[in-house]
């Protein structure tokens, strides 16, 4: 159940003003963009996207994929799927089906879309 009444032809708007009203409130946290430059997580799934994102191109057909995606999902070639699960099993870092899609899909728009430190 949602917070606010789909109802209510208002409830976007409202929705948008809360956002509008708590945005800054949240950004102007103190330390919030250290913290999160500065994240253990966040630095190991940086080296990770690299790593893939400088993988994508070496195809190894000798390696046993168990966790790439049957299809493309969100127009990701298969590589980047491929790519990603090489770099976790390397790196010996949690490998899933969930963290294969996330780390493709991760080093794919930050290759695509130029998003990265």
């Amino acid at each position: 159940m949602a917070w606010w009444d789909l109802g209510d032809k208002n409830a976007v708007n409202h929705f948008l003003e809360t956002v509008q009203i708590t945005e800054t409130r949240f950004l102007d946290q103190p330390g919030l963009f250290d913290g999160i430059l500065n994240s253990t997580d966040i630095n190991e799934l940086e080296k990770l996207a690299k790593l893939v994102i400088n993988d994508v191109t070496f195809e190894n057909e000798a390696f046993d994929y168990s966790f790439i995606p049957k299809k493309s999902i969100d127009d990701i070639p298969m590589e980047w799927f491929k790519a990603a699960e090489r770099v976790l099993t390397g790196e010996k870092a949690i490998l899933n089906a969930n963290t294969v899609k996330h780390l493709a899909a991760d080093a794919y728009r930050q290759k695509t879309y130029g998003v990265s430190r």
